[in-house]
C-alpha cells in the first residue's frame, strides 16, 4: 500500500487552508510542434482531512503562461454564510443565498 499524497488547499466547510489528501489524481498534457506551444492539465479529487468534504482542482500549464492556473469546484468561498441568516424567515433566507 503506498502513502497517501496530502497537500494544502481552500476548505469551503472549515473556511481556511486545511491539508486535504489526494483521492485521485490524472494528467492530460499535448503539444502544438506547429506553433511551439504546450500545455498540461492536472485534475486532483480532494478530501479536507478535517471535515472530509470533497473539492476538485484543476491545474492548467500553458508554456507561454509563466504561472499556472489554479481553479477549484466549487469555487473557494471568499466570505462564508453569516450564522445570523439561519434565524431569518425561509423566503428571506433563500433571497440572501441567491445573493
Amino acid at each position: 500500500m503506498t502513502k497517501a499524497e496530502v497537500t494544502v488547499a481552500p476548505c469551503n466547510q472549515c473556511n481556511r487552508d486545511t491539508r486535504h489528501q489526494v483521492l485521485s489524481k490524472r494528467v492530460t498534457s499535448g503539444s502544438d510542434d506547429d506553433k511551439g506551444f504546450s500545455w498540461r492539465d492536472t485534475y486532483e479529487m480532494l478530501q479536507c482531512c478535517g471535515c472530509e468534504s470533497v473539492a476538485l482542482r484543476w491545474t492548467n500549464e500553458f508554456s507561454e503562461n509563466p504561472e499556472p492556473t489554479i481553479t477549484y469546484y466549487p469555487p473557494a468561498v471568499a466570505r462564508p454564510t453569516p450564522k445570523w441568516i439561519w434565524g431569518l424567515p425561509t423566503d428571506v433566507r433563500s433571497l440572501m443565498d441567491e445573493i
